[in-house]
């Protein structure tokens, strides 16, 4: 009678031990998919905006506001982009301000151009693949302050 009662508090302690073992490699795995989920997860960053003057005979003749968003992912490019956002910012501005003085059709005016532009630089200055897509929020132009 003792032997059958060892014996079954032996397989009960085994079945307890698998159980809480299967527990933890399951919620493991939970983990492991909810951190891919989050690496992937688009993130927005909204820059100040940026004002470029457009001139033509050496006089301004309009004024051009961005608003930029930048898409990045979570995680390190994440942090990179905030880490580096003046960089970014003053690089999108030298960037836009050449683009003001060429000639259309690749010019400031061909917005899908400027993107292309602009994210290659980017990728250039700052690193490959941390900012996945650009969008400018608002595009305003005003006349020029006499």
């Amino acid at each position: 009678m003792k032997r059958t009662t060892r014996i079954l508090m032996a397989f009960l302690i085994l079945g307890i031990a698998l159980f809480a073992t299967w527990q933890f490699i399951s919620y493991r795995q939970k983990q492991e998919l909810s951190k891919e989920k989050n690496a992937n997860m688009a993130l927005f960053v909204r820059l100040e905006p940026i004002f470029i003057p457009i001139f033509a005979r050496g006089k301004v003749i309009e004024n051009r506001q961005f608003v930029i968003i930048l898409e990045t992912r979570a995680g390190i490019p994440y942090r990179t982009t905030l880490n580096r956002i003046l960089s970014i910012r003053t690089l999108i501005m030298q960037d836009l301000t050449v683009l003001t003085e060429r000639s259309a059709p690749n010019n400031i005016d061909n917005i899908p151009f400027v993107k292309q532009q602009l994210i290659e630089s980017i990728d250039r200055t700052i690193g490959e693949g941390i900012v996945w897509g650009l969008n400018f929020e608002t595009i305003f132009t005003s006349p020029p302050v006499l």
